[in-house]
């Protein structure tokens, strides 16, 4: 057990002991509980400085990155090419079904034909959706697993923009 965790569980336990002995008091104050009070007070300052002396981090400190600004601006701009890139691969594959005359698709049949992970395309489908690309059809499919899932089609607006580019672009 580490140390914060053993400080921890004392303070657990004399709070507890402190309790008990308080319970004790009410139930019968006629009766001399002076060494069982005495007793659990002594562990519970004990136990608070044992926590005390840990010096930890209080819950209101603010955490800081520990990698140098420059890493972090450098994976956020490969992130950025990464993001944009699915969303326009979600995208496409969305158009693609509509200009078929088909329905649309589920965020586990987009990540079918892109042989992508959930966590990759899930997050671009709901960019989609916030940003008024896609929408909910208003009907489900089954998914792998067997469950509903939505069928996202492209809005109106969407269409509208996707006819303005050409063909050979898509």
């Amino acid at each position: 057990m580490t140390k914060r965790r053993t400080a921890e569980r004392a303070v657990i336990d004399a709070a507890m002991q402190w309790r008990d002995a308080w319970k004790a008091v009410q139930e019968r104050p006629e009766a001399n509980h002076f060494g069982l009070g005495a007793n659990a007070s002594e562990k519970l300052r004990n136990a608070v400085d044992a926590v005390r002396a840990l010096d930890l981090e209080p819950a209101t400190a603010v955490r800081t990155t520990s990698l140098p600004r420059a890493t972090s601006e450098a994976a956020a701009a490969y992130m950025s090419k990464s993001v944009h890139r699915v969303v326009g691969e979600v995208f496409r594959e969305i158009m693609s079904v509509y200009r078929q005359n088909a329905i649309g698709l589920t965020t586990d049949a987009i990540e079918q034909r892109l042989k992508r992970s959930h966590q990759s395309v899930s997050p671009r489908v709901t960019d989609l959706r916030d940003q008024g690309w896609i929408a909910d059809s208003g009907s489900t499919r089954k998914t792998r697993s067997g469950q509903d899932a939505v069928v996202w089609t492209p809005t109106y607006a969407a269409i509208h923009a996707a006819a303005q580019v050409p063909e050979w672009s898509w």
